[in-house]
C-alpha cells in the first residue's frame, strides 16, 4: 500500500465506481452527511499539467463530485440515482502542486422539488484554490 491508496484522514471512504471515470481520477476519498460533503485527492503526477500544477479539469471534477454528493446526502435516500449537473461555475484562484492533499468541501444552498443548488471550495495545504457553485437536476422519487 502506498500514500495514494490509504485514507488520508479518518472517517473517509474510498469512492469506488466500477471502472467509471472517477476510478481513473483517484483514488478519491469522500465523506458526506446532512451538513455537506468533503472529497479528498492526493495529487500525483497524472493530475498535473506542463506547469507542474494540478490540471484545472481535475479540480473541476473534484468540486463537481463534492457538490453533487452534498445534495445526495441532504436528500437522505429520496429518489433513485445521482444528481445530474446542469450548470457548474468555477473560479480558480490558486494552484495545487504534486503531493498536495486537495480538499473539496461542499454544502447545500437550496433543495427544490426537481433541482438543487450547492456551493463549495477547494483547498490545498490550507490555501484556497477554487470556489464553485452549481445547479443539479435531482433524481426522481
Amino acid at each position: 500500500m502506498n500514500e495514494f491508496s490509504q485514507a488520508p484522514e479518518a472517517g473517509f471512504t474510498l469512492m469506488e465506481q466500477g471502472g467509471t471515470f472517477m476510478d481513473h481520477v483517484g483514488p478519491v476519498w469522500s465523506r458526506a452527511d446532512a451538513d455537506g460533503a468533503v472529497v479528498l485527492l492526493r495529487i500525483g503526477p497524472q493530475h498535473t499539467n506542463p506547469n507542474a500544477s494540478v490540471h484545472g479539469g481535475v479540480l473541476m471534477t473534484l468540486i463537481d463530485v463534492a457538490l453533487g454528493s452534498a445534495l445526495q446526502a441532504a436528500m437522505q435516500g429520496q429518489g433513485a440515482g445521482h444528481p445530474v449537473t446542469m450548470q457548474l461555475s468555477c473560479s480558480m484562484v490558486g494552484a495545487a502542486r504534486l503531493g498536495d492533499l486537495v480538499r473539496a468541501e461542499a454544502r447545500v444552498d437550496r433543495l427544490a422539488r426537481s433541482v438543487g443548488f450547492s456551493s463549495g471550495r477547494i483547498e490545498a495545504g490550507g490555501r484556497l484554490v477554487m470556489t464553485a457553485s452549481a445547479v443539479f437536476k435531482l433524481p426522481s422519487s
